[in-house]
This record gives C-alpha cells, sequence and structure tokens, in this order.
C-alpha cells in the first residue's frame, strides 16, 4: 500500500471505532444504515487480511531462501575443507587455492555467484570422490550438497517474483479501497439526515473521517560498502536494478537514497577492480533499510571459475 492508502485505512478504522459507540436508536433512525456498515467493515476486514498476507508472504520467502543459502553453504564449507587437506597432502597448489573457502565470503557474494561456487566445490567432490573416501568426504554428503544447491537456485527468483504478485495484488487493494469509498459516502449522505436533529453525532462522525496526514520518514535504503579488510570503498556506483537511480559512495564508503515506494529492490554495486554485488532489499513504510556490503576484489581463482 502506498502512503494515502495507509492513511485512508486508519481512518476507516477511527469511522469504525466510532460507528461501534452510536446508539442503536441513533443507526435506526437512518435507514439501512446498518447493512451499508456492515458491508463497510467487511470490505475494510479483507484489506487488513490481504496487507497481513502481502507482509508475511514477502518475509517468509526471504527467511526460506536465507535459510537455503545458509544450508548450502556450510556444506559447501566442509566438503571444500576436506578436498583442501588432500590438496595439501598431495602438493595440488590450485586445488588448495580453489578449495579455500570461507562461509563469510560465500554469504555476500551474489546469489547466483555463490550457488557456482558451491556446485563447483560439489563438482571437485564428485571427480576426487576416490580420493576423498579418508577425509569423510561421501557420496550422500555430495547428493546433500547438489540438493541444496538446487533448492537455493529455485529460490532465488522468488522475491522477484513476489512483486509480480504484489503488483496484481495491489490491483486488487484499489478496487478493495474504491469500494470502501463509496459505501463510506453512502454513510455520509445518511448521516447527513441528522446534521440539525443530531448535531453532536453529524460532528463527531465528519471529524472521524479526517485523513490525518502524518510526518512519515522518507523511505529509503543506505547502506556502508567497504572492501574484505573493512576498508570504507569511495565512488561505488550504486544502482537500483530496472530503474534510472544511481549513486556513487562518499569517501567514507556510505550512500543513501531517498523517495523510494514500499516494494522489493534489487542493488547493484559495481567498482573498477572489484567484483559486482547485487543485494535483495525490501523497503517497507515502517522501517529503515540498511545495508552493509563487502566487496571483493578480482583477484580470487573461484571467481573465475564461476
Amino acid at each position: 500500500m502506498n502512503q494515502l492508502q495507509e492513511r485512508k485505512r486508519s481512518m476507516y478504522y477511527v469511522v469504525e471505532e466510532f460507528l461501534a459507540t452510536v446508539p442503536a436508536a441513533t443507526l435506526a433512525s437512518m435507514p439501512q444504515f446498518e447493512v451499508v456498515l456492515q458491508k463497510f467493515s467487511d470490505t475494510v476486514l479483507e484489506i487488513r487480511q490481504q496487507s497481513e498476507s502481502q507482509t508475511q508472504n514477502r518475509v517468509g520467502e526471504r527467511i526460506l531462501k536465507d535459510e537455503y543459502r545458509m544450508t548450502m553453504c556450510k556444506q559447501a564449507v566442509t566438503i571444500s575443507s576436506r578436498i583442501k587437506g588432500y590438496a595439501i597432502n598431495t602438493g595440488n597448489v590450485v586445488l588448495r587455492e580453489e578449495m579455500s573457502l570461507r562461509i563469510s565470503y560465500l554469504l555476500k557474494i551474489a546469489d547466483t555467484v555463490g550457488a557456482d561456487v558451491c556446485q563447483f566445490v560439489q563438482e571437485r567432490g564428485v571427480l576426487l570422490l576416490a580420493d576423498l573416501a579418508s577425509y569423510g568426504v561421501t557420496q550422500d554428503m555430495l547428493d546433500d550438497l547438489d540438493k541444496s544447491i538446487g533448492d537455493f537456485r529455485n529460490s532465488i527468483p522468488k522475491p522477484r517474483m513476489g512483486i509480480v504478485s504484489r503488483k496484481l495484488a495491489t490491483e486488487g487493494m484499489k478496487v478493495l479501497f474504491s469500494q470502501c469509498d463509496v459505501l463510506l459516502k453512502i454513510i455520509g449522505s445518511l448521516v447527513d439526515m441528522l446534521q440539525f436533529e443530531n448535531s453532536e453525532f453529524y460532528a463527531a462522525f465528519y471529524s472521524s473521517r479526517r485523513i490525518i496526514k502524518p510526518s512519515y520518514r522518507t523511505l529509503s535504503i543506505s547502506g556502508q560498502i567497504t572492501d574484505e579488510n573493512g576498508v570504507p570503498l569511495q565512488k561505488v556506483m550504486v544502482s537500483l536494478q530496472d530503474t534510472l537511480i544511481e549513486r556513487k559512495t562518499s569517501d567514507k564508503g556510505g550512500f543513501d537514497i531517498k523517495g523510494l515506494e514500499s516494494k522489493m529492490y534489487t542493488v547493484v554495486l559495481k567498482k573498477a577492480g572489484y567484483d559486482t554485488v547485487t543485494v535483495e532489499v525490501a523497503v517497507t513504510a515502517t522501517e529503515r533499510t540498511e545495508i552493509a556490503v563487502s566487496m571483493k576484489q578480482e583477484t580470487d581463482a573461484i571467481m573465475k571459475v564461476a
């Protein structure tokens, strides 16, 4: 929902609460009032339920994706550390460097790159399986990693697919808000009958219908970009995918993008000499969204394989 809809919904709640305190005799003096009020309350309830459902789905998809990534990364690091031990004992320098992975690194890099790196580990394990038995690498471990990679890959587009679903839901929301507005006009017309006979009720009703404009904080994404050693990176190009919005980080590695709608964004970070990083970010009406990203220089053999 946009800010106007949020304010309207708050107004609907106030109207409902006010009318719930009005004596039954007053409501009965307005023909068909209770029938219209029930339709209004039912529509407001549907708006609330759809809003809650959208929020839960968005958060649920993100949590599940993060769980799949963590499982995949842990399994990949477990296997790579054992292959690295084999590489050290056999003097295979290239393999040793390829298998020098840290879970912190796998959790920071782009989703697709992370999946590719883990797949590379799995494939190396399959090729060397006969030599890795004494290092504790089994076919079951490799199969589990392969499954985890598949689960994570399948979860990657879910947040973006959710944007399409939310667009459709937003259109449905517009219809519900229009229905509420029409019903509220009908209610207002009935209340007008009592503007002189019951002026106190009349004034209180129209007072409850006012849309308050609170001081909303501008929705934004802010962040801090550093290198692997925690040193701030300046002049990193920060862009929002599928938009024309671009920013560059300051001398202290910070950036701030304001004036955003409440939805999912793909933040793309680029700097010459560093691997491009993409981050999925959810911007919501009640939260300030902050990210912290460490960028890796283009010198890692793993990235070349990926």
